[in-house]
C-alpha cells in the first residue's frame, strides 16, 4: 500500500503586519530619551543623540544613541562610561554634577582648571545609565514586544 506524503506550506505573511512590531521599539526610545535626557539636563555643553529604527522583512532594530568622542566641549561620553585616567585638573570646590548610579543632574559646582597630558589623575566613574535605564526599560519592553507579537501573528494570519 503506497503512503502518499502532501507539505502543508503555511500562508505567506502579511509583510503590513511587521509595522505592529515597531510601535513597542518607538515607546520604548522615547522613554529612553526622556531617561537620557535627565542624565544631561544641567550640562551646559548637551550632547546630541540620535534615533534609529530599522524594519526588514525579518527584524524590527531600534537605538537611542549619542555620537562623538568625548572632548572638552562633550563631556558626555567621559562622563558616561567614565575613564581609566582624568588628565583635568579640577578646582579645590569642584562637585561633580551626576553621581553613579542616580539618573540624573544637579548644578554641581566648580570646573576644569587645566588640563596636563603628563599628570594622569584618578579616572572618572563610570555613572552606569545605559545599564540603569535598560534595567528599567527593558521588562516594558518585553511586555509591549510580546504583547505586539501576539497582534503580529493575528495580523499575518498565522495566529492557531
Amino acid at each position: 500500500m503506497p503512503i502518499t506524503l502532501k507539505p502543508i506550506f503555511p500562508k505567506a505573511f502579511n509583510k503590513n503586519a511587521i509595522k505592529v512590531l515597531r510601535q513597542p521599539i518607538e515607546e520604548i526610545i522615547d522613554e529612553a530619551e526622556k531617561e537620557y535626557g535627565k542624565t544631561f539636563k544641567t550640562f551646559d555643553h548637551k550632547p546630541k543623540f540620535e534615533k534609529e529604527i530599522k524594519v526588514s522583512d525579518s527584524a524590527v532594530e531600534g537605538s537611542y544613541l549619542t555620537s562623538g568622542e568625548g572632548s572638552r566641549e562633550n563631556p558626555y561620553p567621559f562622563v558616561a562610561r567614565g575613564t581609566k585616567v582624568r588628565y583635568a585638573t579640577m578646582s579645590k570646590d569642584f562637585v561633580s554634577k551626576t553621581q553613579p548610579g542616580v539618573i540624573g543632574s544637579g548644578q554641581g559646582k566648580g570646573g576644569v582648571l587645566f588640563v596636563n597630558k603628563n599628570r594622569p589623575r584618578p579616572g572618572i566613574e563610570d555613572r552606569r545609565w545605559e545599564q540603569d535605564i535598560a534595567k528599567k526599560l527593558g521588562p516594558r519592553l518585553n511586555k509591549k514586544a510580546a504583547k505586539a507579537l501576539n497582534e503580529f501573528v493575528r495580523q499575518s494570519g498565522h495566529k492557531l
